[in-house]
């Protein structure tokens, strides 16, 4: 079988996406080939360098679509590309629904399959008439048991997004000058890193071992996004086996359930294409950072090791589940 991923190779989310399902898909003996897109947002990407990416991706699949199907199965992540549709004999979408434009609903018809990263997004698909696969997903396992963790060092990995909840957090610490020092790790500055003194912003390029040290040795872990569509940021915490602190919100709280993770309340929401935008309550948010900051040294162990558990039966049922469906296709 041949299989093509389409995805916009973000060096974030996207990225780590289409990494694993190459993974996955080389596993099951399949032959995988890479197309690497521009951002169909334009307010995410409007540089002539993806303009001339877009372009020359556009006279390759114009030239494939000469040939009687070059490929046996496209995987749009996220976006869909019209032009990259005509090129296989069947087409899957692993979507994002909080990224998911109203542009791509006209193509929804030529696509045979959406395989769902969790139930919220299978119910968002389901109630557009498309057909559903609930597949799970699954994030690098970064669990390093050879770093000694400290599960009152709180640690913020805001990557590149604006909605991870940073700025709520950073407004919090300010009233909490008591509180540990709190890493926040983004790979750009942003309005919301203004001077405390129980704030470390780290927002030089991280290598891959840095990051894995921070992440195992910082043992509470952050994670008040405002909008996932999966959240590696949450899961590479709970592979940590650290204690992750979430948004009591879907698809977020799908992941994060209580015996695992505290979950913060939100006090409002916010449309966002195909999902919703949550915003933690200021309220709750102290009291569940409070309650992980003062948790016994048994209560942290105990929910970093659910984590982790989860962890480990997630990832394989989701590389189970995903070779069962390429299988049957």
């Amino acid at each position: 079988m041949k299989v093509n991923i389409i995805c916009v190779d973000n060096g974030a989310g996207l990225s780590k996406n289409m990494r694993i399902l190459e993974g996955v898909f080389r596993a099951a003996g399949v032959h995988v080939t890479i197309t690497r897109m521009p951002d169909p947002d334009p307010r995410r990407d409007r540089s002539p360098r993806a303009e001339r990416t877009f372009q020359r991706a556009a006279n390759l699949s114009r030239i494939l679509f000469r040939r009687p199907f070059p490929f046996d199965l496209n995987v749009f992540v996220e976006g869909i590309f019209p032009e990259w549709l005509p090129c296989a004999r069947r087409n899957w979408l692993l979507p994002n629904e909080e990224w998911f434009l109203d542009e791509f609903r006209e193509y929804l018809s030529s696509v045979d399959l959406v395989i769902c990263k969790t139930r919220h997004a299978q119910e968002q698909f389901n109630q557009l008439g498309c057909a559903t696969e609930y597949i799970s997903f699954t994030s690098e396992d970064r669990f390093d048991p050879s770093i000694p963790k400290a599960y009152d060092l709180p640690f913020h990995l805001a990557g590149k997004s604006l909605y991870k909840g940073t700025k709520a957090l950073v407004d919090l610490w300010g009233q909490h000058p008591e509180w540990p020092c709190l890493t926040v790790l983004q790979w750009s500055a942003r309005e919301n890193q203004y001077e405390l003194p129980n704030v470390e912003y780290v927002s030089r390029y991280v290598d891959d071992a840095e990051l894995r040290k921070l992440q195992n040795e910082r043992g509470l872990h952050l994670c008040p996004s405002e909008a996932e569509a999966w959240g590696h940021y949450i899961v590479e915490g709970m592979s940590a086996c650290s204690v992750v602190v979430v948004t009591n919100a879907p698809p977020m709280n799908e992941l994060a359930t209580p015996e695992r993770a505290l979950q913060v309340e939100y006090n409002a929401s916010r449309p966002m294409r195909l999902s919703s935008r949550y915003f933690v309550d200021p309220i709750s948010l102290e009291e569940k950072v409070g309650e992980a900051i003062d948790m016994d040294t048994a209560a942290r162990t105990r929910m970093g090791f659910l984590a982790r558990e989860w962890f480990i039966e997630n990832d394989r049922f989701f590389r189970r589940r995903l070779t069962e469906v390429i299988t049957g296709c």
